[in-house]
């Protein structure tokens, strides 16, 4: 910017200045000429009546010109004859300060016998300029710097706006992690207190009846024991919503892999597995995101879209980690997409964790999901 505001203090302190001081000289010239055909048409009717002696006669009336001219800010006027030599001794072609010439020829009918000159000075125009100059400099000063500092302002607003987002996005992705770890956790519980002392109640009730000998109390044990297979399977449901448990227990790429597994056995279409993850362990929140993500694709793709090969894969870095899930079925016009299909779920949990989600798909040319997430520690 500080290029474009210095050009700008230049246009502006010399445009105005340079513009006015250009009239200026061009009205004098005018002046000029204005004035030197009033002397060469004065000194022209003593030419035509005395061919010879005009040029003495006319130096009494050159001077008295001279001096008239003088109050029309007339610099100076000088005649010469017809071999440019002056015809008044006391003449000089020298004028103090800055002055614009005009001349017109002196004829004696068709002869020329001389040329008048006048001087016009422009003192008064360049000294009017300076000071418009001094002006406008101040003012294209003024502009320059407003030119240079309002962006300057703008970029750092700005960059304070872009600086909190940033901050918001990772305390985002932060208060979405610490919310995966006490789900997990919630979950953990639940499976290890709840869910064992259910099983635990259901094999009591089980021995209770298989040994007693009373109908009415043993169909009240199998009652009680459909109730307790209800409450487990609640009680899974809970613990799968809350954060898969076989990340726990076996890690994201092994519980990919049967993921991708049953999806190939369950439906027949053929998923290939790719994971780069090394030796790089993600944070709860985002290996249960890159986990629904895959999930809720490759269930779309059984229910929808009618494909016989899929590609699953994962790419992680120090920055980032990628999820991209490709088929070749029918795919889909984006245009005509509504909500309700798990496509929307899917892109709020990136969004959540500071990431972004994109879809790229054509009727006829399968469909491709790809998201970033940020690799947080």
């Amino acid at each position: 910017m500080l290029p474009l505001s210095i050009a700008l203090m230049v246009i502006v302190a010399v445009s105005a200045p340079t513009a006015y001081y250009s009239l200026r000289v061009r009205d004098a010239r005018t002046r000029a000429g204005d004035a030197v055909a009033r002397v060469a048409e004065a000194l022209e009717r003593d030419a035509a009546t005395q061919p010879v002696l005009w040029k003495y006669n006319s130096i009494k009336v050159l001077r008295h010109v001279r001096e008239f001219q003088l109050h029309a800010n007339v610099a100076n006027v000088v005649v010469v004859d017809e071999r440019d030599a002056p015809i008044d001794p006391k003449a000089t072609t020298t004028t103090a300060g800055p002055v614009v010439w005009a001349s017109a020829p002196i004829r004696a009918g068709t002869v020329r016998v001389g040329r008048a000159w006048v001087a016009v000075s422009i003192g008064d125009a360049r000294r009017s300029a300076i000071l418009l100059a001094f002006g406008f400099s101040l003012l294209g000063l003024f502009l320059g710097g407003l030119m240079y500092l309002l962006p300057l302002r703008i970029l750092a607003g700005a960059e304070e706006e872009l600086r909190r987002g940033e901050r918001l996005r990772e305390l985002s992705g932060r208060s979405a992690a610490l919310a995966e770890t006490e789900r997990r956790a919630i979950a953990r519980d639940l499976h290890d207190s709840a869910g064992q002392a259910l099983t635990a109640i259901r094999i009591n009730l089980q021995l209770i009846a298989d040994k007693t000998d009373s109908e009415r109390l043993s169909e009240m044990a199998a009652s009680t024991i459909g109730l307790s297979d209800q409450a487990l399977e609640e009680i899974r449901r809970s613990v799968e919503s809350l954060g898969p448990a076989i990340l726990d227990d076996v890690g994201l790429e092994t519980a990919l892999s049967r993921m991708c597994s049953d999806v190939d056995e369950r439906s027949g279409v053929a998923v290939t597995l790719t994971c780069n993850m090394g030796e790089r362990r993600l944070s709860p929140a985002v290996e249960t995101t890159c986990y629904r993500i895959i999930q809720e694709g490759l269930t779309n793709i059984e229910r929808h879209a009618a494909a016989s090969e899929v590609t699953v894969t994962l790419d992680v870095d120090t920055e980032s980690a990628a999820v991209t899930v490709q088929d070749d079925g029918r795919g889909f016009d984006p245009e005509q997409y509504r909500a309700g299909n798990g496509l929307s779920s899917m892109r709020a949990r990136a969004e959540l964790l500071g990431g972004e989600l994109t879809i790229t798909t054509k009727p006829g040319r399968g469909c491709v999901i790809h998201a970033v997430l940020p690799a947080l520690p």
